[in-house]
């Protein structure tokens, strides 16, 4: 049980630094291991929608 519970914290945080570094050059290497390729694209429409 804890053991589990760590893997989906450590998760978790790997997935908020992933996402305050989308912008690098590293963006599509680094989101592929995190999301699948929808997520992705909702991701990036958000991301343009803001930045309006």
């Amino acid at each position: 049980m804890t053991s589990n519970i760590w893997k989906v914290n450590s998760f978790l945080n790997m997935a908020n630094l992933t996402i305050y570094i989308w912008s690098s050059k590293y963006e599509k290497i680094i989101f592929r291991y995190f999301f699948d390729y929808e997520d992705i694209i909702i991701f990036k429409k958000c991301r343009i929608i803001n930045k309006k």
